[in-house]
């Protein structure tokens, strides 16, 4: 995993105060290493949750699905940036795949990924205080959270299947077959 601001990084740490205000013990934890880490980490400082907020650095793909089962949510307000967007985040996909209600920028593939309310939340990435709430509304009520985990968990094992994936590459190519036929005919 990537520390980019794209990956709205940033936006958790300065919605912290807030969720500390309310759940002290909360930890968010950043998986990955970048040229960016750096700067989030004095981010976290400067913000005064540095206690709080765990870099772990570089990981292999083994140890990301530990940190998701150590997870109660996850949360990636992914955003343009850079003149860049996330397409289908996979790591939403694995979150939703290990059961974590998930926190995600409402645009891109994320609304692929999320269904807003019902597998988690689809926020505005600039927001601070849409991330926060978002949280807060997880943290407040621990049986919502699981039952988005669960539904979450769900929803990827019925729709990004490798069968699931490859029927629809199969429509995908029987359409744009099907439209090309069609064009020459007219």
């Amino acid at each position: 995993a990537r520390v980019l601001p794209r990956k709205g990084q940033d936006t958790v740490i300065k919605a912290l105060p807030a969720v500390l205000a309310e759940f002290p013990d909360t930890y968010y934890m950043i998986v990955g290493d970048g040229r960016y880490a750096q700067n989030f980490k004095e981010l976290a400082e400067s913000t005064g949750v540095s206690e709080r907020v765990v870099f772990t650095g570089g990981v292999g793909h083994a140890d990301v699905i530990d940190y998701f089962d150590l997870s109660d949510a996850f949360i990636m307000p992914n955003r343009y940036w850079n003149n860049k967007i996330e397409g289908l985040p996979n790591v939403l996909l694995e979150a939703s795949a290990r059961g974590k209600p998930v926190i995600a920028g409402n645009h891109g593939g994320s609304v692929e990924a999320v269904e807003d309310g019902v597998t988690g939340f689809l926020v505005d990435p600039e927001s601070v205080s849409a991330v926060s709430e978002a949280v807060l509304k997880l943290l407040r009520d621990p049986v919502l959270a699981c039952e988005m985990g669960e539904k979450g968990r769900a929803r990827v094992s019925g729709r990004h299947t490798m069968k699931g994936m490859i029927e629809n590459y199969a429509s995908a190519i029987r359409g744009a077959v099907e439209n090309r036929g069609a064009a020459r005919d007219a």
